[in-house]
């Protein structure tokens, strides 16, 4: 497989948003100019080999600034579309032979999806808008074949709350 790296658009902004793994690596690449609208993103997917990382598999949804945030555990892959009109979370399992389409997560509110973490059986995505609302962090846990909301958090107005995420072991 070849990589998509040198052809990409400067203005792509790939690699804004990276998770890495075990063997695999996930690159966002969330400003792709595909129609007069607005800037859809995609994903390209990694997977480490003898002689290096070999380029697997692009994602690439009609998602608004899909690719913005990505995270992956292994095992699973999270991609955030916080974009205007998309506001949404995508997660990916591996089949054995490709990445497919587990999961959307909507949100109509905010931009969600801008920071992600997963681990394990449990996700959290961040909700915020910086200095102009009240910012957000969702965690949902995998029940049953589903993600489902487990708690939320309220960050203080005007913060930059669950900018940075993070999950781990019983945690």
């Amino acid at each position: 497989n070849e990589s998509l790296v040198a052809g990409a658009a400067q203005n792509d902004k790939l690699g804004s948003a990276v998770a890495v793994k075990g063997e695999w690596a996930v690159v966002g690449a969330r400003q792709m100019q595909t129609t007069k609208q607005g800037k859809q993103g995609y994903v390209e997917i990694y997977r480490k080999a003898p002689n290096g990382w070999r380029f697997t598999q692009k994602l690439a949804p009609t998602n608004f600034e899909f690719g913005r945030a990505v995270a992956t555990d292994g095992t699973r892959i999270v991609v955030g579309a916080p974009g205007f009109l998309s506001q949404r979370v995508e997660t990916y399992v591996f089949d054995g032979s490709e990445w497919v389409s587990e999961q959307t997560i909507f949100n109509p509110g905010n931009p969600f999806g801008v920071s992600l973490a997963v681990h394990d059986r449990w996700l959290a995505v961040a909700d915020f808008i910086g200095s102009i609302g009240v910012p957000m962090v969702y965690v949902y846990e995998h029940v049953a074949g589903s993600w489902t909301l487990n708690a939320s958090f309220t960050g203080p107005v005007g913060s930059w709350f669950g900018q940075g995420l993070s999950l781990s072991d019983n945690q």
